[in-house]
């Protein structure tokens, strides 16, 4: 059985990475962040990050531990190509 957490993106980043360098050193096995449009919190005034950026900046800094999106929205918001390449420009940066 495998292990992972998953932040809550209205924290500073600083805050999750944190979170995920000690997610890394305590031996979890991933960090999955939500990507969603439409943040469910009780405070939506929180600045709400694109995950594939902070994904791409915590694979720089954690490169031990799995990490992905939790779901990535794709009803017209987010097409087939720019995904791909938003993948394809992740992985070679992790």
């Amino acid at each position: 059985m495998r292990f992972s957490f998953w932040p809550n993106p209205s924290q500073p980043f600083n805050d999750v990475l944190a979170l995920a360098k000690h997610v890394e050193s305590t031996g979890w096995d991933g960090i999955w962040y939500a990507d969603h449009f439409m943040p469910n919190a009780p405070d939506t005034s929180a600045p709400w990050p694109e995950a594939w950026t902070t994904l791409a900046a915590l694979g720089a800094s954690v490169p031990r531990i799995r990490i992905g999106t939790l779901r990535t929205g794709n009803r017209g918001l987010r097409c087939g190509r720019p995904v791909s390449r938003s993948c394809r420009g992740f992985r070679i940066s992790t």
